[in-house]
């Protein structure tokens, strides 16, 4: 697709840049001089916005893969920002979790998602962010970490979240992971069953 071209571009603009930069401003100096990437490209239409940003995220997931492995920097991506820090050896201090949204953008086949699917994925993350529901998954993940069925109603849910709370709060001896999933589960919880 973009692939080589904007690589050289994404690396020789983030090099070195350390903070955080926002999606659009790398977006509009890509699509400018010397660059003159994504100027076919128009971003009032939601099909074509949706391929610019695909197309640029994989080219930093790929980019974040390369400077780990090369110790140059690591890059976090959160939403619509991409923050850049020096790289620092945390491999026997911090466990790396797996970003769930990396082997999506890495896979080519989901670059031509319809128009269609794209307004269903928008839909999906500002109801989301907006706090009105939590992913069916997440709500089924949740009641099991509390031990309750599908169809618990909210005074159960909040009932059995509190017990728990009790159990394994590291003041009273329990675990601080065991809490921290709770608290997970409480907060998917809430959103999606009052």
């Amino acid at each position: 697709m973009f692939s080589a071209q904007l690589d050289m571009a994404i690396e020789a603009l983030l090099k070195d840049q350390f903070g955080t930069h926002s999606e659009l401003d790398l977006i509009k100096i890509l699509q400018a001089e010397p660059f003159n990437i994504f100027v076919n490209y128009d971003m009032k239409f939601t099909d074509e916005l949706f391929k610019i940003h695909f197309a640029l995220y994989n080219a930093i997931y790929r980019l974040r893969t390369k400077w780990l492995t090369e110790q140059v920097a690591t890059i976090e991506i959160k939403l619509s920002r991409i923050t850049i820090s020096p790289y620092q050896d945390k491999s026997s201090s911090a466990i790396r979790l797996p970003d769930p949204l990396q082997s999506y953008y890495l896979d080519w086949s989901n670059f031509s998602t319809s128009s269609h699917d794209v307004d269903n994925m928008l839909e999906q993350f500002w109801r989301q962010m907006t706090g009105h529901i939590a992913e069916p998954k997440q709500k089924q993940q949740a009641l099991s970490i509390l031990g309750l069925s599908l169809n618990a109603h909210f005074t159960e849910i909040k009932k059995r979240y509190k017990s728990l709370c009790m159990k394994h709060h590291p003041d009273r001896g329990g675990k601080p992971e065991e809490y921290r999933t709770v608290q997970w589960a409480w907060g998917i919880l809430q959103k999606s069953t009052r």
